[in-house]
């Protein structure tokens, strides 16, 4: 049976990126922990000298670094899970401000059931249980709430070129960065327990890429080094003070900001609804609902609701 203690211990050990003699263990222990971070696709070479070495270093991440800097609730951090969300949904035992983050994901999803590409150590996968006290209609823009946290996070660390794509895509100079995806556990008309779950690319390398049919973005493409345990901590902590001011009802703050970072802002787009696509120019957002406004050749606004739509750039000039 693998030792778990002694796995993270040789983990620890190699996560520098420079050759180690691993500490003496039985052969059969060995092989077992060789065996498991080859299914991480981390794969160490040994040298002539029996060292182990990591092609690249790793940044893991620490749940007691974490925890000691996170304002309120705490986190649970894993090697491996099967996904963030279904942790926290499963758990009933949780209270409400359970983080849990973890270094690689089997079964990562975004939103309309898509695959999130879960590599190990070499992203950010996020997700944060909250109870709110509110009616279901309240909540509706929740996302796009969301999605202003994370960007303002990233702002606030001093990360250039953020933009978001109605609802919630995080774009870092006009490729995908994230995404979030939020699920409920428990649903009723007084309270409501939701999971909201981020993915962010932080150093993806592009073998690990190859079947995202989009252009995406690493926020190592910027100029700013952000350590992981850090990116954790401050993202909960926006995100939970974000939280509390919509549960005072002070939601539209938020909204009210959406235009900083609307990636399609007066550009023309075509929405892809269930049944057909319409083209227009995207005039923001309804600051109260958080609805898309989009302006047709008619010279119509029109609004749609979130979880409705996807958004494309046309190669048109805008109308507006």
């Amino acid at each position: 049976m693998l030792d778990q203690t002694l796995l993270e211990s040789v983990l620890r050990l190699l996560a520098d990126g420079k050759p180690h003699l691993l500490m003496p263990m039985p052969a059969e222990q060995q092989r077992a922990i060789l065996q498991q971070l080859a299914a991480w696709h981390l794969q160490p070479q040994q040298d002539a000298q029996q060292r182990y070495q990591l092609a690249r270093p790793l940044d893991l991440l620490d749940q007691t670094v974490i925890n000691r800097m996170l304002e309120q609730g705490s986190v649970r951090v894993f090697r491996c899970l099967d996904s963030t969300n279904e942790f926290l949904l499963n758990d009933k035992s949780l209270p409400s401000g359970t983080v849990c983050t973890a270094e690689m994901q089997t079964a990562g999803r975004g939103r309309r059931g898509r695959v999130w590409h879960s590599p190990f150590a070499q992203n950010l996968y996020f997700s944060l249980l909250r109870h709110f006290q509110q009616a279901p209609e309240q909540l509706k823009a929740i996302s796009l709430v969301t999605a202003i946290c994370i960007a303002d996070t990233l702002v606030a660390l001093g990360v250039q070129g953020i933009s978001i794509k109605w609802p919630n895509d995080i774009y870092l100079h006009g490729r995908k960065l994230g995404g979030i995806l939020i699920e409920s556990r428990r649903f009723s008309t007084e309270t409501q327990e939701l999971v909201i779950g981020v993915g962010l690319n932080l150093a993806m390398q592009t073998s690990a890429a190859l079947q995202i049919d989009q252009a995406w973005a690493n926020l190592s493409e910027s100029a700013v080094r952000i350590e992981r345990n850090h990116l954790v901590a401050t993202l909960a902590n926006h995100l939970q003070r974000a939280f509390t001011q919509i549960e005072q009802g002070n939601i539209s703050h938020y909204l009210q900001r959406w235009q900083d970072y609307d990636h399609f802002y007066q550009q023309p787009i075509t929405l892809l609804l269930e049944q057909h696509s319409i083209s227009g120019i995207c005039c923001g957002i309804d600051p109260q609902s958080g609805e898309l406004l989009l302006k047709t050749a008619d010279q119509q606004l029109q609004r749609f609701a979130i979880g409705e739509i996807s958004l494309r750039a046309l190669s048109v000039d805008p109308n507006c």
